[in-house]
């Protein structure tokens, strides 16, 4: 690191300076230009009230995050949609520890899908009816083969919605683009054309 005054890095416009000297606490680091403390001094002196106001201080971000998701929807999905596709893999990394670290959760909430389907599956389908829930399934598996994206088979009407719950019946399902799908979640939109 080479030696420059306060005065000279202020000449230069510099935001730091390094005279070789150590600071009160010993550390021999850099200086800030406005105020001359000690970079080190600086960065501990931080740590140590974020450890002290952690829980504060991630309200305070989570409270700002949901305001400018509110204020700025379009620009927040963007955002999102950004971070997802640059961070695809990962994301998938991310999904993958936490299935693997929770598999009583990830056991239930298979569970708890598969028991909504089959409670949602009416006695009175005919075989015809149970053909064209395979023939939807097989067209969302020859879609995602054709595109090379994945392709799912929606239900218009949510089988768990938080309105109103739809039935595992041919006239509400749909295959559509599996982001699609993961973007509507259990909200009533139908992207059918």
């Amino acid at each position: 690191m080479d030696k420059i005054t306060l005065k000279d890095a202020k000449a230069a416009g510099l935001k730091r300076y390094f005279t070789g000297t150590p600071c009160k606490n010993g550390h021999v680091a850099e200086r800030s230009v406005s105020n001359r403390s000690c970079l080190k001094c600086t960065n501990a002196r931080a740590k140590l009230f974020f450890e002290a106001n952690k829980e504060l201080l991630r309200t305070r971000k989570a409270e700002a995050q949901r305001k400018y998701r509110k204020n700025y929807p379009q620009k927040a999905r963007e955002s999102r949609q950004t971070w997802a596709e640059s961070n695809r893999v990962k994301d998938q990394g991310y999904k993958k520890k936490w299935q693997t670290e929770n598999k009583g959760a990830v056991n239930y909430l298979t569970r708890k899908r598969q028991a909504a389907k089959l409670q949602r599956t009416p006695s009175w389908l005919t075989e015809e009816d149970h053909w064209m829930i395979q023939e939807a399934y097989a067209l969302a598996a020859l879609r995602t083969k054709l595109f090379d994206f994945p392709w799912h088979v929606d239900h218009i009407f949510p089988l768990q919605g938080k309105v109103v719950s739809g039935l595992h019946v041919p006239i509400n399902l749909q295959v559509i683009p599996g982001k699609e799908n993961v973007r509507k979640g259990n909200r009533m939109i139908n992207y059918a054309k």
